[in-house]
């Protein structure tokens, strides 16, 4: 019995079993969580947003779980990268178009690679929550990056139109 509860726990913060792909394990799960925007719902938002906090409600008693023995396999460790996808796309700015959907997966990899002087002192303090930590983070800059663009987008006909006066 331990050992299914060690494989189901491995599912679950491989984003079941997809952070054992090597080297597109990150964009490949930012790609499949973004498939939930194509499912025929009334308020997306509200279901992406459910759908985030649900995932973060079962990966945070598996990572604590298995944090002691991540010990090289933290590359596995691929569920926030949804949980911080999931959080960008329930912005109720997104236009459900290709264009913004994939404009955000941009944004959002690179926020979530982007390297900072945090990150060194949130892997010593917080053992192994520094990957959730960092990719709600980038979920939450991402939201506002997409916020500004957003903006830009409504008022540039009036911008452009002022101009060419």
């Amino acid at each position: 019995m331990k050992k299914i509860n060690e494989y189901l726990i491995i599912l679950i913060i491989s984003f079941l079993g997809i952070g054992f792909i090597p080297y597109v394990s990150g964009i490949l799960t930012l790609i499949l969580s973004s498939l939930i925007i194509f499912l025929p719902i009334a308020n997306k938002e509200y279901f992406i947003l459910c759908c985030a906090i649900i995932l973060m409600l079962i990966y945070i008693p598996a990572n604590k779980i298995f944090v002691g023995r991540m010990k090289g396999k933290e590359k596995n460790n691929v569920m926030p990268k949804a949980i911080g996808e999931l959080l960008t796309l329930s912005s109720p700015v997104i236009v459900y178009s290709i264009g913004w959907i994939l404009t955000s997966i941009f944004v959002f990899i690179v926020f979530s690679h982007s390297s900072t002087a945090f990150d060194g002192y949130l892997k010593r303090r917080t053992k192994g929550w520094s990957v959730l930590i960092k990719d709600l983070t980038a979920g939450m800059v991402t939201v506002i990056v997409l916020h500004v663009l957003y903006a830009g987008w409504l008022i540039s006909p009036y911008v452009l139109a002022f101009l060419g006066k």
